[in-house]
């Protein structure tokens, strides 16, 4: 599952590196772009990271959670941001693409932390 979500990231990074940003975004706009893989990385890799260098007895460390749980708070707060961000160009009458790219990257822990509570519920 984990390999999945790095690859889905991994692809969504690459394609908003490797398109340039349009000339008409904004200061606050470019800052969004740059910040949005932020949550994916504490969601996901820094918990990773740190487990493998500080292996604890039970193989579960609280502060991997509490990170988890930042990283899920941030992706929601950036989905916030890109709603405001997505109306703001539509009223300007400017194209979404690499803000709708963004919220992508910046909503996957989100949709992820989401789909497992889901599965846990059913279960």
């Amino acid at each position: 599952m984990i390999g999945i979500v790095l690859l889905i990231v991994a692809i969504a990074l690459a394609a908003l590196l490797a398109r340039p940003a349009p000339a008409d975004l904004s200061v606050p706009e470019r800052l969004f772009l740059w910040l949005t893989p932020v949550p994916a990385l504490i969601t996901f890799v820094v918990p990773a990271a740190l487990a493998l260098t500080r292996p604890t007895a039970t193989g579960r460390a609280p502060w991997a959670d509490e990170l988890t749980r930042a990283g899920v708070t941030l992706s929601a707060a950036f989905l916030v941001a890109a709603i405001a961000i997505g109306a703001r160009r539509l009223r300007q009458g400017a194209s979404l693409g690499s803000v709708a790219i963004g919220s992508v990257v910046a909503g996957l822990p989100l949709l992820i932390a989401g789909l497992i509570g889901l599965l846990y519920a059913l279960l």
